[in-house]
């Protein structure tokens, strides 16, 4: 009986133990895990002017879910929320712009970007030019070339200007016109230091006056004008004489030579003769005369000459 009661209680507690095993296997494990969703809110401001600004980007997330900003341009710079962990708010700065217009992104929590604008900066105030000055040829004086050198006292620059240049501007007419066959321009002269200079690249016609004037430009600024100036071109001189010769007898005589050319066209005259006299007028410019004295001849005729604008004039004295 007591052998019994012995292999009964070992059964008894296998089952047991079977049970309980049984039991626990029966029961399913379970986790705890937090889904982490992370979304941009509206940003305040996409668009800056070139002055720069801020603005900030909210962001919701889960307790416990880590986050990022970052941006893909220099200028925009993230002041605050560049990491963050649940609710949050990124702030960030546009610097201001000096040059042109720009942009660049804002990404917040690695996949929602924003694209950030900024316009160029304002173009600067253009500076000022003052008229330049002519320097020669100036008040009608008189050129001896047909390519004459017009020269400048530069224009006054103030403010922001750039690279400057002259445009000349020779006529026979005070006003100017415009007409090629009256009107000679130049553009693109540039500046020297102190002067400007130009030399006109055509012949100018003889005897005229010319008038002329300049003036500066860097492209986006142009003075006014200089004051005009003018000069005049060589007059091609022709000379006549009159008379060309004479014959007198050997009474002593006054004798006049008329001497015809344009105005400013000097003449000489001169002579070598042992009876004849340069009285008056042994130099002159424009039309004008020669006055000569022979004296009574005592010998035989006589004949010499006189050199008057490069022509000559004879004069013939007969004996008495």
């Amino acid at each position: 009986m007591a052998h019994f009661d012995r292999r009964l209680f070992a059964a008894t507690v296998l089952l047991l133990v079977i049970t309980w095993g049984c039991s626990n296997d029966s029961k399913t494990p379970t986790s705890s895990t937090t889904t982490c969703t992370v979304t941009a809110g509206t940003i305040t401001a996409t668009t800056f002017a070139a002055a720069g600004g801020t603005g900030s980007v909210p962001v919701t997330a889960p307790t416990g879910c880590a986050w990022t900003a970052t941006t893909s341009a220099a200028f925009i710079t993230i002041s605050s929320g560049a990491t963050g962990n649940g609710n949050g708010t990124v702030a960030f700065t546009v610097a201001a712009n000096t040059g042109a217009a720009r942009s660049g992104t804002l990404t917040v929590g690695g996949t929602t970007n924003f694209t950030i604008n900024q316009s160029a900066a304002a173009a600067p105030a253009p500076g000022t030019l003052t008229a330049p000055t002519a320097v020669s040829p100036v008040r009608g004086e008189t050129v001896n070339v047909a390519r004459p050198v017009l020269v400048i006292n530069n224009a006054a620059a103030s403010g922001n200007v750039g690279t400057v240049s002259y445009r000349f501007e020779v006529s026979d007419q005070s006003t100017f016109p415009n007409d090629a066959a009256r009107t000679f321009t130049a553009d693109g002269i540039a500046q020297g230091s102190p002067t400007t200079s130009w030399t006109l690249n055509r012949d100018l016609g003889t005897d005229v006056l010319w008038y002329w004037h300049a003036r500066a430009t860097d492209g986006v600024t142009t003075s006014a004008y200089s004051p005009t100036e003018t000069f005049r071109t060589p007059t091609t001189c022709t000379y006549a004489i009159s008379p060309t010769s004479v014959t007198i007898n050997s009474t002593s005589a006054d004798l006049t030579v008329t001497v015809t050319t344009k105005s400013g066209c000097a003449w000489t005259a001169s002579t070598a003769s042992t009876f004849i006299t340069i009285a008056s007028g042994s130099s002159g410019s424009g039309s004008g005369s020669v006055l000569l004295t022979i004296p009574d001849n005592v010998g035989p005729e006589r004949t010499d000459t006189v050199t008057i604008a490069g022509l000559t004039f004879t004069v013939t004295q007969g004996a008495p």
